[in-house]
């Protein structure tokens, strides 16, 4: 297994991501406890969080699969080898696969704002991780107001997951 410094995230590569993550958590502290966050600009603080985040996130392969995505796609091998969230995002309306954070960016950001420490920062972003799913279980997802809200923990996103009928499988890479 490769060093990473995500509990349920495997890393695309070798590179020890310990610093990268360790500065990652510092700047996602420092804006959310700008005295400016909650004022008119907050949204663009947001953004640039949640790009940080979904930039962070490229460089580490999904460990969950619905059952339902998993036997949708017939290549299984070419999937774990060759499936990365960069490769889906940069081309996400053409495949009916979805990348889904377990915890939505916002929940993320909102629970990081509420960390009274740094430290309290890292052990949350610790568990960020993201899951294929398919785009019609997204949509269940949200047609049961689980898109924003309700998942703002591990637990509770896979109490989400299971109570809209979704169910998660780990995938093991060699």
């Amino acid at each position: 297994m490769l060093n990473s410094p995500l509990i349920n995230m495997v890393p695309l590569d070798s590179f020890n991501y310990n610093n990268e993550f360790k500065d990652l958590c510092e700047y996602v502290y420092k804006v959310t406890h700008l005295s400016s966050f909650n004022k008119k600009g907050c949204a663009y603080y947001k953004k640039g969080i949640a790009e940080v985040l979904r930039c962070f996130g490229f460089k580490f392969k999904p460990t969950r699969i619905s059952e339902e995505a998993y036997k949708s796609i017939e290549n299984k091998e070419d999937l774990i080898k060759n499936v990365t969230y960069k490769n889906w995002y940069n081309n996400r309306t053409n495949i009916f696969i979805f990348f889904e954070h377990i915890i939505p960016l916002g929940s993320l950001i909102d629970r990081c704002q509420k960390c009274s420490s740094e430290n309290k920062v890292v052990e949350f972003l610790a568990e960020l991780e993201f899951t294929i799913i398919l785009k019609t279980e997204n949509e269940i997802l949200k047609k049961n107001g689980y898109e924003k809200k309700g998942r703002e923990s591990i637990e509770n996103a896979l109490l989400a997951y299971e109570n809209c009928g979704i169910q998660l499988r780990k995938i093991y890479y060699k």
